[in-house]
């Protein structure tokens, strides 16, 4: 995981949050826990979803729950 924080830009707290942001999570990712894509979600203040019975790769299943969470996101915007 400290790969990863290599590639992130470094953020400013104070700038976070400015514009929305959803943050869906699969139940049963094995890279990241649900309490730090929790964590991630509330610091970028953040809409945070799990998918249940989900993976990983959830946007290459076959379920229509992730694509239904991102259409009721993005239709408060409209």
């Amino acid at each position: 995981l400290a790969f990863f924080t290599l590639l992130l830009p470094k953020l400013n707290k104070k700038n976070c949050g400015r514009i929305s942001i959803l943050l869906i999570a699969a139940e049963n990712d094995k890279l990241f826990s649900i309490a730090d894509q929790k964590a991630t979600a509330d610091f970028h203040k953040a809409k945070f979803v799990v998918i249940p019975n989900s993976s990983h790769n959830m946007m290459l299943s076959s379920s229509i729950e992730t694509a239904q969470e991102m259409t009721n996101w993005l239709i408060q915007f409209k």
